[in-house]
């Protein structure tokens, strides 16, 4: 009998993206069914119906099957992903505008917008893992639910030692880049840009390295090894870097420089607060505004549709949507147009957050190794954290799991601002666990895009105000 993967989720926008991924991979890793799982049976059924499409134009025999009954999705399970929005698309808007009303960066995976997803997310992700305890003690549990590597440091604090958490930013090494495929046409395609990158430098990708470290959304390639010879200094030396990775374009040559390392763009939030803020504020709108409002088109668009007999068009429909999404990414908090939509409408090459649970996977059933980059305990990686903290690091995979890579000291300015995040996110799970309103009060001031009593209080009063009926047990 094959192996199963599960989505909690599965009426995710991106499931359709994952069950590609998949299916690709499916022979290889002896997957013999997909099965998502969601509470919307209207969503479930629409892109669950894209999903399987997509899965079945690379490998008919693959068995997507579509599950509302939780029990049902559990059950038989190896692999589950979860990827889930508590409160739906609007609720990241409601997120957004309490973050403006106060002043401060909303953005869905750090800071104030971060703790409001993940006080949302995290009491309905523990129950789920606790029924996956019970009926799949055995499953490894990829966490790609926002911001994931505070949910993940949730779910070990409760217990769950099988999760890990994923993510598909330029920490995890996929990213878009622009890539020269002819003279005078570039294209922007969904790679692994750090890999192209390095092989346009004339490095072989298979004796290449990379070392990450960090925070989820807050992490940098720190150390870059070819056939044992560190590199990273020729990397950070190129001033077209920026230009050649697509994540990369937002950050001036010079910050790049400064920092010694290659920056994860979330911490374009951190280096430019100031203008993220501005940004988003002479806007006049909100990246969740736009997101909500795409989904909707999309969604109304394919409710029109008959999704078995117009199955192509109704995938047309939904990559124009999606990567109209893509393009506008970071736009508003940066002001730069820093993705382009590709000019064929076709399932992305790149495997995104399905590539890093699929490498995670493939290490675990082969038992040959694997370089992946997870959030998982800090084990004595990175010097000043406690091993059970969770870290976004590069790890090596075997059949025994996932085993960081060493660290040891990191420089002053970066050490500190993990730190400071840390804690932020230490006490967010307290707060969030025990329904305390003063912890969650701490943990904003902790948290350095906040830092303000006085801001921290009012954003917990508004969220608990305008999103009350999340946190009713809240004291």
């Amino acid at each position: 009998m094959g192996k199963k993967w599960t989505i909690i989720g599965g009426g995710s926008v991106r499931a359709p993206f994952f069950a590609n991924s998949l299916a690709k991979r499916a022979k290889a890793l002896h997957v013999s069914t997909l099965c998502l799982y969601d509470t919307d049976p209207e969503k479930l059924r629409i892109i669950g119906s894209i999903a399987r499409h997509a899965a079945h134009n690379i490998d008919p025999e693959l068995n997507v099957v579509l599950e509302a009954d939780l029990t049902r999705a559990i059950a038989d399970t190896d692999y589950f992903v979860t990827t889930i929005r508590v409160g739906g698309d609007h609720s990241r808007v409601v997120d957004e505008q309490i973050a403006q009303k106060n002043g401060v960066l909303g953005q869905e995976t750090t800071g104030a917008g971060g703790f409001f997803m993940a006080a949302r997310s995290i009491p309905v992700l523990a129950e789920y893992c606790e029924k996956i305890r019970e009926l799949a003690p055995n499953a490894w549990i990829f966490n790609f639910t926002n911001p994931s590597g505070l949910v993940a440091q949730a779910m070990r604090t409760l217990g769950y030692d099988r999760v890990i958490g994923i993510c598909d930013t330029p920490s995890s090494t996929k990213l878009r880049i622009a890539v020269d495929f002819d003279p005078g046409h570039v294209v922007y395609v969904w790679v692994d840009a750090l890999s192209n990158y390095i092989t346009a430098l004339g490095y072989d990708n298979d004796r290449f390295t990379l070392d990450f470290f960090g925070l989820n959304h807050l992490s940098w390639a720190r150390d870059a090894e070819y056939e044992g010879r560190h590199v990273m200094k020729d990397i950070l030396s190129d001033e077209e870097l920026p230009k050649k990775v697509g994540e990369l374009a937002m950050f001036e040559p010079d910050l790049i420089r400064l920092i010694g390392h290659i920056p994860n763009e979330y911490l374009y939030y951190y280096y430019y607060r100031d203008k993220t803020v501005g940004n988003i504020q002479k806007a006049g709108t909100t990246r969740g505004l736009s997101v909500e409002e795409n989904n909707i088109r999309m969604l109304a668009e394919l409710k029109e549709l008959d999704l078995e007999q117009e199955a192509d068009k109704a995938q047309e429909i939904y990559l124009r949507h999606m990567y109209s999404r893509e393009a506008s990414y970071m736009q508003i908090e940066t002001s730069k147009k820093v993705m382009h939509t590709p000019e064929a409408l076709v399932m992305p090459e790149g495997e995104g957050y399905a590539g890093i649970a699929m490498e995670f996977a493939s290490a675990i059933e082969s038992g040959k190794s694997r370089s992946v980059v997870l959030s998982v305990p800090n084990n004595g990686s990175i010097e000043g954290l406690a091993d059970s903290d969770v870290v976004e690091i590069t790890c090596t995979v075997d059949q025994d799991g996932a085993h960081p890579v060493h660290i040891g000291k990191t420089a002053p300015e970066i050490y500190s601002l993990i730190v400071s995040v840390k804690a932020y996110e230490r006490l967010s799970v307290e707060a969030i666990l025990n329904g305390s309103k003063d912890a969650a009060v701490k943990a904003l001031i902790a948290h350095p895009l906040i830092g303000s009593y006085s801001v921290a209080k009012s954003l917990v009063e508004d969220f608990c105000q305008m999103q009350g009926q999340y946190v009713q047990h809240w004291r």
